[in-house]
């Protein structure tokens, strides 16, 4: 009786064993055929539209300074009572390249030329270049600004992006829980073309100043060959921020 009770556990184990195996091969034909309905691609060609698929906060990954903790925290504490700190673009200034890749507010181009890319996103102000033929500025050429000096190598089929003088005074999420940053932000992007619809963005984000230490993300973006990218001005004129910190209308506007 004994036998057959363990030779019976021996054939649905065998069974299972089985059914798991067949699942696993039907499942990797399947993945096997979408690969192969794929169009052909390069996978070193990033060239297109691409939308941001999900976005938000990079606060979950951030620990912070003890002087930078309290910067966020006032920022939280406006938002919370109805009176969030002024928000750059909504003052017609860029987001800055790191909202800017990892936000997924509006689609971004990627266009090639010679010995660099250029990354174009459909909002005001939002344009910057990757060289792929030269170092970093020397510091004494660097100022700070939105965008930062971005350098770019070829590590296989990833294109590591390095990006330095990068300015303060703004937030990395201007459009969620206004993250700070110091003049120290460095940015690295390691971007691979995964599939022929699929680009994934492994981010490091640095800041000795502002961040306990180094954390990470990943942002996927998906292709839309369709897709044209619109004219995006912004000429708010009329909205400023007082002495407080808060946004306002100009005297010479308040009447119209």
């Amino acid at each position: 009786m004994t036998f057959r009770i363990i030779g019976a556990a021996a054939l649905i184990v065998s069974a299972i064993i089985s059914l798991d195996a067949k699942a696993q091969t039907v499942a990797a034909g399947a993945a096997a055929a979408s690969k192969a309905s794929e169009p052909p691609y390069d996978h070193r060609d990033l060239t297109g539209v691409w939308m941001q698929a999900g976005g938000g906060t990079l606060s979950k990954y951030v620990s912070f300074t003890p002087e930078y903790a309290k910067i966020f925290q006032q920022h939280l504490d406006a938002k919370k009572a109805g009176n969030p700190f002024r928000h750059d673009e909504g003052l017609c200034l860029p987001a800055g390249i790191v909202g800017d890749m990892t936000e997924g507010f509006m689609g971004i181009e990627i266009l090639a030329r010679g010995g660099e890319f250029l990354i174009n996103k459909e909002t005001p102000n939002a344009l910057y270049r990757i060289f792929l033929n030269r170092p970093h500025k020397p510091a004494d050429e660097l100022f700070p600004t939105f965008y930062g000096d971005s350098v770019g190598h070829w590590d296989g089929d990833v294109l590591v992006v390095d990006t330095v003088g990068l300015k303060s005074g703004y937030w990395l999420d201007a459009h969620f829980d206004h993250i700070p940053n110091s003049d120290q932000l460095h940015f690295v992007q390691r971007l691979q073309r995964v599939s022929y619809d699929t680009l994934e963005n492994h981010v490091t984000i640095d800041d000795s100043k502002a961040f306990a230490k180094p954390f990470n993300a990943v942002v996927t973006y998906k292709l839309h060959p369709d897709w044209e990218l619109a004219e995006a001005i912004c000429t708010n004129e009329r909205n400023v921020v007082n002495d407080k910190g808060e946004p306002t209308v100009k005297e010479s506007e308040a009447g119209k």
